[in-house]
């Protein structure tokens, strides 16, 4: 190497060494916060949560339901008023969140069974919302049921599976919703849930499928990012674009000249095809929407004499028929993997464990960060069946065994 290049290299690296010994009061706190402050959000969020009065509400309805998933569409859009601004101080002193629920589909030994966890002080608001749409359902408080696991699992009895799940695509792009499932025709009409409540009932005792959907309102932090999309999908100007610093440069000394404007183009909408028109539709109407923040965990948890591998296909199976210009899938660090190579047993142990604390925690984040879905997609996955699904084993009330909330619309 020549004597020269070696001389630049060294005056190179004495001047960011100098400046790296000018400055570094100023960049070594900011890494460090950087690194650090998720770590104390986390723990300042779960001390919060724990004192909360956590409850759990088991929904059942009667067999003949006629309401279609937009009803739980509703329920969710009047969940949607806990949302409300967080002070600086509640959020970094005190852990403070937006209020969550947890919408929670759980199989036990063949047995399929819907649940709303909230704080006890919202029993009487969640109650009215069901109540608004579903006026024939039976809500009670019961017991967690993730407390009737034993407290070494997975261990030498059980076996256990779990993931997180994130979006393939930006959230601006929705997965397929119930829109896209319905049928006029009530016999050729079909059910997003009757996959999940099939898997269910074809499980034994000692086998448990769980799925949770995570939700914590949104409202402003959100605007805009759809639009900024379809502009990028459709070639409009942003009204923001990158100049080059060199170029900047040379033009301030006269070297480029007069400027030459750009020529005003069509939109490049006119010569999108029929489908990539639609895309943009479908991606204006979830923007339209009520959003929440939302977290996708699904665990299955079994004895090792009655654990049945091909559930987990079933599993996939069943949040593979919401794929549209989204989909979902597992978080590669939240699920143990067979292609782990050091330590692969206590790895995989240390995930397993992880994903039932996350689960019986109802963490919004954990392996991985949350994402936005409208109310039109949570209402997809999680809303009561009604005739449509089947499954047998589903409980079922004969009618209303409790009266709804007075005052509530007709």
């Amino acid at each position: 190497m020549p004597s020269t290049l070696v001389e630049i290299l060294q005056f190179a690296g004495l001047i960011l060494w100098n400046l790296f010994k000018a400055t570094w009061w100023v960049i070594v706190p900011f890494y460090l916060f950087s690194k650090v402050h998720p770590l104390y959000l986390r723990n300042k969020r779960s001390q919060y949560s724990k004192k909360l009065d956590w409850i759990v509400l088991e929904v059942s309805l009667p067999p003949d339901v006629l309401k279609t998933p937009k009803a739980m569409e509703n329920v969710l859009e009047g969940l949607h008023g806990v949302w409300s601004p967080l002070t600086s101080r509640e959020k970094w002193t005190e852990g403070v969140v937006i209020d969550r629920f947890s919408l929670e589909m759980v199989g036990t030994a063949g047995r399929l069974h819907f649940y709303i966890r909230c704080k006890r002080s919202q029993r009487n608001f969640v109650e009215s919302k069901v109540y608004s749409q579903y006026s024939d359902a039976a809500i009670e408080e019961v017991p967690d049921y993730t407390a009737d696991l034993p407290a070494d699992v997975p261990g030498e009895s059980y076996e256990v599976w779990g993931a997180e799940y994130t979006l393939n695509r930006s959230w601006v792009y929705p997965i397929r919703t119930y829109i896209e499932f319905e049928d006029l025709d009530e016999d050729r009409r079909m059910d997003p849930i009757s996959q999940y409540a099939e898997l269910v009932s074809k499980m034994e005792e000692g086998e448990h499928m769980w799925m949770q959907v995570v939700i914590s309102p949104v409202l402003s932090e959100v605007e805009g990012k759809a639009k900024s999309e379809i502009d990028k999908l459709v070639g409009r100007d942003s009204g923001t674009k990158y100049v080059d610093p060199l170029t900047s440069i040379f033009n301030a000394f006269g070297g480029g000249g007069q400027k030459k404007k750009p020529e005003k183009t069509q939109s490049d909408m006119t010569r999108m095809t029929p489908g990539e028109r639609m895309n943009i539709e479908k991606i204006e109407i979830k923007d339209s929407k009520i959003k929440f923040n939302t977290m996708l965990r699904a665990v299955y948890v079994a004895r090792k004499d009655v654990w049945h591998g091909e559930h987990l296909a079933g599993l996939h199976g069943y949040l593979r028929q919401f794929s549209g210009l989204n989909s979902f899938r597992p978080h590669s660090g939240s699920f143990p993997k067979g292609s782990l190579i050091l330590f692969k047993k206590f790895r995989n142990y240390i995930r397993k464990r992880n994903i039932l604390a996350a689960y019986k925690g109802r963490y919004l984040d954990f392996a991985t960060s949350p994402y936005v879905l409208s109310t039109e997609e949570i209402a997809t996955m999680y809303h009561f069946p009604g005739r449509v699904v089947r499954a047998p084993l589903m409980p079922r009330v004969p009618s209303r065994t409790s009266e709804p909330p007075s005052g509530l619309p007709t």
